[in-house]
């Protein structure tokens, strides 16, 4: 689907097979995974998804990432992969699961694990270990500021100033919602140095102790470049995992709906006037 008018409305540009596992933007091409017929396949786009060549992919990865139009890399529960071709030839680099894995600069690569953050400078095959945090964590941020975040859980925020040498906690849902222990902080998103997001999915359903008892997904919004957050959104029926942003104040909080155990609509929530 594009919008071509910061979200407002969505038009079907190709219709797939399978289930998209994971997409990435690099200009008008895209770059995806997706599961069909109970195998992994990589996808090339163009015109933003207009039309689609898929390729046979062998393993379990789940997530794609993008360091420039060659080197392309892929990983999941068994393991880190990387082309240098742009997506024709996939190398197994590494056996590790990495929750997530980020471009530390234009030559290294920044992972999860767990709770520990590592860097890699040979495409993941070797990692050295950054920082250990209290967290389990689940995303990785660096704002225009060269701040990093980590969304991670119960609903907690980290960020740090030194390049990831170093993190505080920011931010933790359950001490706003004591029932909020599972809940995960999935994406975290600046339009700026100073304005940002981030989306926090509930696993199960939160008793907020207030009229609002069945919170399933909450966006949170700061307004100094990280240092303070607030719930800015909360969701009833949303389990967030994705923000995204136009040009001026447009920012999409995208999710899923879940009911009684079964994806029963995709959503995006957008705001047109940077969370007011």
């Amino acid at each position: 689907f594009t919008s071509k008018n910061a979200g407002l409305t969505w038009s079907m540009q190709n219709s797939q097979n399978g289930y998209i596992l994971s997409s990435v933007q690099l200009g008008e091409k895209t770059y995806a995974l997706r599961n069909y017929l109970s195998n992994v396949e990589f996808g090339s786009g163009q015109q933003y998804g207009g039309s689609w060549s898929w390729y046979n992919m062998a393993g379990n990865p789940g997530k794609i990432r993008v360091m420039n139009e060659d080197t392309l890399y892929a990983f999941g529960t068994d393991g880190i992969r990387v082309s240098q071709n742009g997506g024709l030839n996939w190398t197994i680099n590494s056996t590790l699961n990495a929750t997530d894995i980020q471009n530390y600069d234009e030559n290294s690569l920044i992972g999860i694990f767990g709770n520990e953050i590592r860097v890699s400078d040979d495409l993941g095959s070797n990692w050295t270990l950054l920082s250990t945090v209290t967290q389990t964590l689940y995303c990785l941020y660096r704002n225009p500021d060269g701040n990093w975040f980590a969304g991670g859980k119960n609903g907690s925020v980290l960020m740090s100033a030194d390049n990831g040498n170093s993190w505080t906690q920011k931010f933790i849902l359950t001490n706003i919602y004591p029932y909020a222990g599972l809940a995960q902080t999935q994406a975290v998103h600046f339009l700026d140095a100073n304005n940002g997001f981030a989306a926090i999915a509930c696993p199960t359903v939160v008793n907020c102790g207030d009229s609002f008892d069945e919170m399933t997904g909450c966006i949170l919004r700061t307004l100094d470049g990280g240092q303070t957050w607030t719930v800015n959104y909360r969701s009833e029926f949303i389990r967030y995992s994705r923000l995204l942003s136009a040009e001026g104040p447009n920012v999409m909080a995208l999710g899923a709906q879940y009911r009684d155990n079964y994806v029963s609509g995709i959503y995006v929530t957008l705001t047109t006037t940077l969370g007011n």
